[in-house]
């Protein structure tokens, strides 16, 4: 490609030359430096003699210019020495305003008509046409408004006849859109070697906002005078040398000078504080300065002093730099500071002494807080919490289920407005603990800012009580009959021993059974406790009640060997009034008085088999219906069960029903007897010996090592029961320490058991027992209850190892 002026200056016609390689205009011989020269990066000069069409050669200059370097692209530029630089120049202006500049760079060739043969830069923005349509026009001062034409095309004929190099232009174009804007054209006029205009280069800028601002401009100065006699602030102008130029109607009411006292007047007259040396000074350091903002007193006419906020500024006149000073009364703010000062030192001290906890925010931002609001939330000292977002201090949510940010801002927002607010609000504390709290939130300025205060006070236990106080009204009618019924069983149960916390034992054996009690607890699953009498089942429910998360609700047992058949449907479901003879009131269940919490039966193998229908069908529909009642209701309770007996026997001899133990059988726990854990005797001998020590205030001697190996080796049919009676006995019938294990259970003190007399030791036990009662069985002081036996055990006993009252056969 090769522009018009390259094909002028070779003599070629217009278009001839695109064709040819450049190789072919130089000058035979000058090839190979030519092309050595052209593969050197960056920008340089090469002096070369090209052939112009009629034979004859001319000296040029050529010199490159990368346009773009990643493409490989470089702009060649041929010329004579004396103008190479003026046309590189251009070419670099040309490019680089092409990156730089927002606006449109533009090439137009001449002569006949001025059109666009490259167009570049911010085209569409500007004009509001593509680069390809402005190239497409045919005359490129087209997009020029109609009325600013005639103008333009003179004004561009003169500079032309005039021969100048270049024009400035500020003219409107019509976009494609329509729209009319103002813009400055800049361009270069680029000649031939002949002098004659081809083309012209330049960049055109969009000034329609400048245009504008000019008119708002001119507007604002229309207005300047009026503005200046009409604010409520002084204005003084005066020159370097501190003579007053123009003051306005404010500040000769401020000072009490006419104008045209003050225009007579210099401003060292004025001033009340500073010397005529000083006020020079500082004349010098506000000009250096381009201004300045400070406090000072001018002098009234009556003479008292005016304190005055100045705001300074350099203007430059005709005349030469000016001072133009705004000035304002603070007289008043000053004496109301004062106060303030006086009013924030009495906030400090009652903001420290306070019981409340008070902290201050700027924004969301923590800036300021009291020694109680840093104990309230966990911290050791105030500056703990200082820059910490308020909203830090409070979990995500709200209790009522608002989002903590969203309903911080609501409020901050209302105290700013000048509504002070009174809430209730969840904080959080530094271990991550959460407490309620009631806040009164509103402003306080200090300093001249405006910050939030909330005083912030604890309301955990007031909200507690009142909570526990608003359930136990709400609740006290319809839990009246059921904590009547609660008290009576609890006065029953109140003196029953609770050992979970005395469990005593040594065995592998009882530690797996306690493991098993840790890993049900928490589950809420029935529980099947199996194991001979005496082996400490109830310990066993209790604590797995104690573990559990119902343990803060009651325990009820229910003895299901214990009740008259009749009764136990009404104790177990409770009953309505009228609902049996003998039914006056109505009555609530066991099931009823568990709510929450967990039922205890007992003996569940003695369960009469008509009644475990009904037992299972609450088990399986968690609801009940009281004896005589219609209602429905529901039951949260968890079930253990507890037996003696082989429930498996039960279920082939038909006395209790396979459905209903696998549904008490999710998690079984069994208990082993103490033969099998016999470890455990010393244990338990040493506990029982403090227990009845302390009770009955008697001294003893630990067993010896002989006692305590005949005590382990008893077969203990009754199991920790059996073993407890039998230290309670020994401690009641022990002289000066001395525990009589040995002639309790049939031996002398110095006799040793045989290895293979067990059955006889436990035959011989039981006589003395049974002797020692007058061979009663049942009740009180009986044989059964102090082996600690059941009287059917008892009777199985004696009849195994036969054992007949004398005189019967």
């Amino acid at each position: 490609m090769a522009n018009q002026a390259c094909h002028s200056l070779l003599g070629y016609p217009e278009g001839s030359l695109e064709s040819r390689a450049i190789g072919e205009l130089l000058e035979e011989g000058q090839g190979a430096a030519f092309f050595s020269w052209l593969e050197q990066p960056g920008e340089s000069a090469f002096s070369a003699r090209l052939l112009r069409i009629d034979g004859s050669s001319q000296e040029l200059d050529i010199r490159t210019i990368d346009i773009a370097p990643e493409k490989g692209e470089r702009l060649l530029l041929l010329a004579e020495p004396k103008a190479i630089k003026e046309v590189q120049q251009r070419a670099h202006f040309l490019y680089k305003l092409l990156n730089n500049l927002k606006g449109v760079v533009y090439v137009l060739e001449f002569p006949g008509r001025w059109h666009f043969t490259f167009v570049g830069g911010r085209v569409e923005s500007v004009c509001g046409y593509t680069a390809e349509e402005l190239m497409q026009r045919s005359r490129a001062f087209s997009l020029a408004h109609p009325d600013d034409r005639p103008e333009l095309k003179r004004h561009i004929k003169t500079l032309l006849q005039k021969g100048a190099d270049g024009f400035e232009l500020a003219y409107r174009i019509i976009t494609k859109s329509g729209k009319v804007k103002h813009i400055w054209n800049y361009g270069i006029f680029i000649k031939n070697v002949q002098g004659e205009v081809v083309a012209s280069e330049g960049i055109i800028l969009d000034f329609t906002a400048m245009q504008q601002a000019r008119e708002e401009v001119q507007q604002l100065l229309e207005r300047h005078q009026l503005i200046l006699e009409t604010t409520l602030d002084g204005f003084i102008l005066a020159d370097t040398q501190g003579r007053v130029v123009d003051v306005n109607t404010a500040y000769c009411k401020m000072t009490g000078y006419s104008r045209e006292e003050l225009l007579q007047m210099n401003i060292v007259q004025l001033e009340a504080q500073l010397s005529p040396e000083q006020i020079a000074e500082r004349i010098q350091l506000m000009l250096a300065a381009g201004g300045a903002r400070f406090e000072t007193q001018h002098r009234h006419k009556d003479g008292h002093p005016i304190q005055l906020s100045v705001s300074i500024s350099i203007m430059e006149s005709k005349q030469g730099a000016l001072v133009a000073a705004f000035c304002r009364d603070i007289s008043e703010q000053i004496q109301a500071q004062k106060a303030l000062k006086e009013s924030e030192q009495k906030y400090r001290a009652l903001f420290e002494q306070s019981y409340d906890a008070i902290v201050l925010s700027e924004g969301m931002y923590i800036v300021d807080c009291n020694q109680q609001a840093a104990r309230l939330f966990g911290y050791e000292k105030p500056e703990e919490l200082l820059g910490m977002a308020a909203i830090d201090l409070t979990p995500a949510v709200q209790p009522g289920g608002r989002v903590s940010l969203d309903y911080m801002q609501e409020l901050v927002a209302a105290a700013l407005a000048g509504e002070p607010q009174f809430f209730q609000w969840q904080h959080k504390r530094k271990d991550g603990s959460l407490f309620d709290a009631e806040i009164s939130l509103g402003t306080v300025t200090m300093e001249g800012k405006i910050y939030i205060q909330a005083i912030v006070r604890d309301i955990t236990e007031r909200l507690e009580a009142r909570r526990k106080l608003t359930a136990a009204l709400q609740e006290v009618e319809a839990l009246k009959k059921q904590l009547e019924a609660e008290n009576l069983y609890l006065q029953e149960e109140i003196n029953l021993a609770h050992n979970y916390e005395h469990m005593v034992f040594g065995s592998e054996a009882f530690a797996s059974v306690l493991r098993q009690v840790e890993q049900v607890a928490p589950v809420d699953v029935p529980v099947l406790v199996t194991g001979e009498t005496g082996t400490g089942k109830e310990l066993i429910v209790r604590a797995i009640h104690k573990l559990s998360s119902r343990s803060h609700k009651p325990l009820v047992k229910v003895n299901c060997a214990a009740l008259p058949r009749e009764l136990i449907e009404s104790e177990l479901f409770g009953h309505e009034k009228g609902a049996f003879t003998g039914a006056t009131q109505q009555k609530l269940g066991r099931f009823e008085l568990a709510r929450d919490g967990t039922l205890f039966l007992d003996e569940i193998g003695e369960l009469p088999l008509d009644l475990q229908p009904k037992l299972l069908r609450v088990l399986q529909e968690g609801e009940l219906e009281r004896v005589g009642g219609t209602t429905t209701i529901p039951l949260n309770v968890r079930v253990i069960a507890a037996t003696n007996r082989d429930l498996q026997q039960a279920i082939r001899e038909g006395t209790f029903r396979e459905d209903l133990y696998y549904r008490l059988h999710v998690f079984p726990i069994h208990l082993p007897p103490l033969r099998e854990r016999k470890e455990d005797i010393p244990h338990l001998v040493r506990f029982f010996l403090e227990k009845y020590s302390r009770k009955f205030n008697k001294a003893y001697n630990m067993p010896s090592p002989s006692a305590m190996k005949l005590l382990m080796s008893y077969d203990w049919p009754g199991n920790v029961r059996e073993l407890e009676n039998m230290v309670e006995r020994a401690l009641v019938l022990s002289r000066d320490g001395h525990l009589p294990f040995a002639r309790l259970l049939g031996f002398s003190p110095r006799e040793e058991p045989p290895a293979t007399s067990l059955k006889a030791v436990e035959k011989n036990h039981i006589l003395q027992t049974l002797e020692a009662c007058g061979w009663k069985i049942n009740g009180p002081g009986g044989a059964a209850q102090l082996l600690g036996l059941k009287p059917t055990t008892l009777r199985d006993r004696m009849k195994k190892l036969g054992i007949q009252r004398p005189g019967q056969q």
